[in-house]
């Protein structure tokens, strides 16, 4: 605690509680939950995979036999929902972002007909094409990878400009063995 007011920053850090809220506005709140390190089997079962394979055209990918044992040396924390478009509206306000679907006209959507994913120019974050109204709290669709990777960037430096994040700490994206274990 001592070296954290030494360098001006809170006096908690997302280590020492159980939730930590980030809160970008009134009623833009993303929450984040702490797991603690432990193991998990990264894999399925030939049976999950048979399963798998009869709901979608896409084969699964090759897993190997079995499920791999992994390690998480390190508690870590996640969000506890998805990112709600409230929030990823309020990263592109601030940095202008522009997503890649919006670059390209293009993202990718579920198409039932064909039980895959298909480009699709009218969807993007801003018009995911949901058969309900689209609500703030509806989680952000039709971002890519770099997109994601964007965002965590800007919320990191965000967060250690307000001095809520110390300099050793980032948000990032989870690792496979790390969302699989959350899940």
């Amino acid at each position: 605690a001592a070296a954290r007011a030494e360098a001006g920053l809170a006096e908690t850090s997302p280590k020492d509680l159980v939730d930590w809220r980030i809160v970008l506005g009134p009623e833009l709140v993303f929450e984040l939950a702490y797991l603690p390190a432990g193991e998990v089997l990264l894999g399925s079962l030939p049976e999950e995979r048979a399963w798998a394979a009869k709901l979608s055209a896409v084969a699964p990918a090759n897993e190997g036999q079995q499920p791999v044992r992994a390690v998480l040396k390190y508690g870590f924390w996640m969000s506890r929902t998805e990112v709600p478009l409230a929030v990823f509206e309020a990263f592109t306000n601030v940095t202008h972002y522009v997503t890649e679907a919006e670059q390209t006209a293009t993202a990718l959507a579920w198409h039932t007909g064909t039980r895959a994913w298909r480009p699709r120019p009218e969807v993007s974050w801003r018009t995911p094409g949901y058969p309900a109204p689209v609500q703030a709290n509806f989680p952000v669709t039709g971002v890519s990878w770099h997109d994601a990777v964007a965002f965590c960037q800007w919320l990191t430096a965000r967060e250690r400009e307000a001095r809520r994040l110390p300099p050793d700490e980032e948000y990032r994206l989870p690792t496979e063995a790390e969302w699989e274990y959350a899940c």
